[in-house]
């Protein structure tokens, strides 16, 4: 920081030259890709990468901005690449602002805030084209990316970390929950060891109209908002009953109301302690999805799920084991613990440092 701050001041002591987003990159529209071959070029969209083509559009150092959808999605691309019409590709004028630099900074512009529809999304080139952008010294610009890449790289180890934990974690599970069909457990119906319940119905009316502290589970893992209400007080294991997660299993600790979209899966603890049903329910996803439809709206009827068979073996084996699955779990998913609190932190880190390097003294039209 304090090499940036220095050469600031030699280079540029008044300030940075703010300049229209059009005079430093031209925007290029999105073009559909299903014409073309499959090959090594990557499609982007504002969600991301699609699909591969033999073509590209453009080659070179890049930014994509989002055009329509998700609005927050920027991309940085050295090399072939082809964009669809929800997202713009740029050709940029190096000789005044650098690729990474430009990226950066549109990173940390929060394109999201400039939408333009009241439906989906939507960005229009004459609206990003009036965007302000710094152009400090090039030799700045390379100090500050410099910087901002040992912050992205770490990220991206860290991230590569969790992922080999997460794999690591998932055959530790798959052993552990493993049990042959004819010894090492009894194979029971879930109907035998636990009872299923529905939720109540609840809309985005009632949520906007009654706030309050107790979480909505639904038919996502995230809760639909806050309400008022509770009306369960010691149930945490959920299922999706319906929609795109369906069949997706919840965790949810003390209060919460439980929307009619998400069953109440309630073990009897003289058979089955509920951290252990829970990891076995998520090892046995692919078997709740089995019982799950899929024309029109996806949807598990509850009589079906309380077929589900799992594998019953001593409580003292059950608690052994969901220990051992809640300590990984916590190394991998748990964002108060483990790499994923790492990585947030860093991430913070990384999100202080960037706003803090991107954010000049504007040059006054006097001092130019």
């Amino acid at each position: 920081m304090n090499r940036i701050e220095q050469m600031i001041q030699e280079l540029c002591p008044n300030g940075i030259q703010f300049v229209p987003l059009a005079e430093i990159a031209t925007i290029k529209n999105g073009r559909d890709y299903k014409h073309l071959e499959e090959g090594p070029v990557p499609v982007y969209g504002s969600g991301g990468i699609l699909a591969h083509v033999n073509e590209p559009a453009y080659v070179g150092e890049t930014v994509l901005l989002p055009r329509k959808g998700s609005l927050s999605s920027v991309f940085y691309v050295d090399g072939p690449v082809w964009t669809v019409d929800t997202c713009y590709y740029t050709v940029i004028d190096e000789s005044t602002i650098l690729p990474k630099f430009f990226y950066y900074y549109m990173v940390m512009s929060r394109l999201e805030r400039l939408n333009t529809a009241g439906g989906v999304p939507s960005l229009t080139q004459r609206v990003l084209n009036k965007l302000l952008v710094p152009v400090p010294p090039l030799e700045v610009q390379r100090e500050i990316v410099k910087i901002l890449d040992l912050f992205t790289e770490l990220e991206a180890e860290l991230e590569a970390e969790l992922e080999a934990r997460r794999k690591q974690y998932e055959h530790y599970r798959d052993q552990l929950l493993t049990f042959p069909e004819n010894g090492g457990a009894t194979w029971v119906e879930l109907s035998e060891v636990a009872t299923v319940r529905v939720g109540a119905a609840i809309n985005k009316r009632f949520i906007a109209d009654n706030p309050g502290p107790f979480p909505v589970i639904n038919s996502g893992r995230e809760p639909l908002g806050f309400v008022s209400e509770f009306n369960v007080e010691d149930g945490p294991i959920g299922v999706a009953s319906r929609g795109a997660g369906v069949g997706q299993i919840t965790w949810t600790e003390g209060r919460f109301f439980r929307g009619n979209l998400n069953y109440g899966v309630i073990p009897n603890p003289d058979l089955i302690s509920p951290r252990f049903l829970f990891h076995l329910m998520n090892y046995l996803q692919p078997a709740i999805h089995k019982l799950c439809t899929f024309q029109g709206i996806p949807a598990l009827n509850r009589s079906k799920l309380m077929l589900l068979r799992i594998p019953l073996i001593a409580k003292e084996e059950q608690v052994k084991i969901s220990n051992l699955l809640d300590k990984f779990d916590a190394l991998v998913n748990d964002l108060s613990s483990g790499l994923p609190a790492e990585i947030e932190a860093r991430r913070k880190q990384y999100e202080y440092y960037r706003d803090k390097l991107l954010t000049f003294k504007e040059l006054q039209p006097e001092a130019a």
